[in-house]
């Protein structure tokens, strides 16, 4: 469109009031700016751009929240032809039209105006005086200012998510922080599908979906009726990547530096995260240090600084506690990695829970009782070949050595008997007798007892599936393959070397002390 030169020296008023919108547009009045149709809302939509063709289908040229500019000689003269237009620029998401009226077409084509009424879109009469040109610069204008103001915002989210550091929840304020300030639904979505933070009920399923088996560490959506980006925050433990999420309503516009807000965000997304690691990992070696420290105690002196210190954590001994220990027998799962895992589902006891690694075993308190279930799930997990033994409750500092210990004879009878978990109160009279003893003690006297048959492989291998089978010659000659005659050939010849008879009370306590405790196991080299 061509017009008499006239300089307009404007402020942009999206400096001071925000966004600037079709309405903010019409209401400068050095452009003289009629309205012709247009509803409140279409009114409302931001302007980021705005340019001038007669082409036909101007959408190609066009994005979207972008304002048309042509001379009313350029619209089509055919009623059909005009509401298409109409249908084509809303379709495309276009601001709103700008018709430049001359001598030729003094007034808006009637069937174009009728339509833009009828649903709404936004149409506004350029006075000749005023040069497409002007228009389009005051845009422009605008935009580099927003833009200048965005930046300075991106100081101030770098500021707000450093001050989120020192907070309760860094990661949870800087989010909020973010949205805040961009002014867009903000999302941190974990790899299992839950939100760990979110600002707006967002589709979580929906939106992992959709950025899910992409490679690009940028992935744009849509989901519902919400579109964005979700950009990848890296685990710092090696895990799979976590999404900060970044949606506005279909159709509505996000500001380009969101998207450069949110990319600034991540890292330090990863760097709270990795301190927290950091933290959680100081937090779990002074539990158990502290748990060391009780295991070890053997006077009240010795046991009150990490009794209260198991108290601060919420495990109150005095109020009952109880001993686990964890092993696999197959030495294919590493003990620290079980500790990640208690520690991990902690939660599962509230923070009351104090781990710690011993040689093989995963040793763990917690408050009383404790369920197989919890057990399983917290401790164990899908590895089948783990076992475990629980301990009896205590509620003295000084007992706790003694709940491990009984967790450890427990182990020790889950793991003989093929059974996942193992505890205290299920263990037989013999083998809780045999616990209270001093094992160092009776091995001369076992020794000497067995030496005998310990020379007698065979006679000693009868007696021992003899007693398995509870004193069935018949049982134990199947076991062993044997001839029952054969059986008591060999039994006849124990009494002979142990000078004693096998179904003498005594003489059975003796030799069950002795399998039980492994005294009286057979070397390598011993066994037939």
């Amino acid at each position: 469109m061509s017009g008499e030169h006239r300089s307009t020296d404007l402020t942009p008023p999206g400096l001071e009031t925000g966004e600037l919108t079709v309405r903010d547009l019409l209401e400068v009045e050095p452009f003289g700016l009629e309205l012709v149709a247009g509803s409140d809302e279409h009114l409302s939509c931001t302007v980021r751009g705005a340019h001038s063709t007669e082409v036909a289908q101007p959408t190609r040229w066009l994005d979207h929240d972008w304002i048309l500019l042509c001379a009313a000689t350029a619209i089509p003269t055919l009623g059909d032809a005009q509401r298409r237009l109409i249908s084509e620029l809303r379709g495309g998401r276009v601001a709103a039209l700008g018709l430049g009226l001359g001598e030729l077409n003094a007034s808006v084509p009637e069937e174009l105006a009728e339509e833009a009424r009828r649903v709404g879109f936004p149409v506004f009469v350029v006075p000749p005086p005023t040069p497409f040109r002007e228009i389009i610069a005051f845009v422009l204008r605008n935009l580099m200012s927003e833009e200048v103001r965005a930046f300075s915002r991106m100081t101030a989210i770098q500021r707000f998510l450093m001050d989120a550091i020192g907070e309760d929840e860094p990661i949870q304020s800087a989010v909020e922080r973010l949205a805040q300030l961009v002014n867009v639904k903000v999302g941190l979505l974990l790899p299992t599908g839950a939100w760990e933070v979110t600002t707006a009920d967002l589709p979580a399923r929906e939106i992992l979906s959709a950025v899910s088996g992409r490679h690009a560490l940028t992935r744009s959506f849509t989901a519902s009726d919400l579109e964005g980006h979700a950009l990848a925050v890296r685990d710092p433990g090696g895990g799979e990547s976590s999404w900060l999420v970044l949606a506005v309503r279909e159709g509505a516009h996000m500001h380009p530096l969101a998207l450069a807000a949110g990319n600034a965000t991540v890292p330090l997304i990863a760097a709270m995260r990795r301190l927290g690691r950091v933290q959680r990992d100081v937090d779990n070696a002074v539990r158990s240090a502290a748990l060391e420290a009780l295991i070890l105690a053997q006077t009240p002196g010795d046991a009150r600084t990490p009794a209260a210190q198991a108290a601060a954590w919420g495990l109150e001994v005095a109020a009952g506690v109880v001993a686990v220990v964890v092993e696999d027998p197959t030495a294919r799962v590493d003990p620290g990695n079980m500790r990640e895992r208690a520690l991990a589902g902690r939660d599962w006891w509230a923070p009351a829970l104090m781990a710690t690694v011993h040689g093989t075993q995963l040793r763990v308190l917690v408050p009383a009782p404790v369920s197989g279930d919890a057990i399983r799930a917290n401790l164990m997990g899908p590895h089948a070949a783990l076992r475990a033994g629980v301990g009896r409750i205590v509620t003295d500092p000084l007992d706790v050595s003694r709940s491990f210990a009984e967790a450890e004879l427990s182990l020790q009878a889950s793991v003989a008997g093929d059974r996942a978990i193992g505890r205290f109160d299920d263990l037989d009279l013999g083998t809780v007798l045999l616990h209270e003893l001093p094992l160092e003690r009776l091995r001369p006297k076992v020794t000497a007892w067995l030496g005998p048959l310990r020379e007698n492989p065979r006679v000693y291998e009868t007696l021992v599936a003899y007693l398995d089978h509870d004193l069935d010659v018949g049982q134990t000659a199947l076991a062993l393959h044997l001839h029952p005659n054969s059986v008591r050939y060999r039994l006849g010849r124990a009494e002979e070397l142990i000078g004693k008879p096998i179904r003498s009370p005594t003489t059975l306590i003796a030799l069950q002390v002795a399998l039980v405790s492994g005294l009286g196991a057979l070397d390598d080299d011993e066994r037939p």
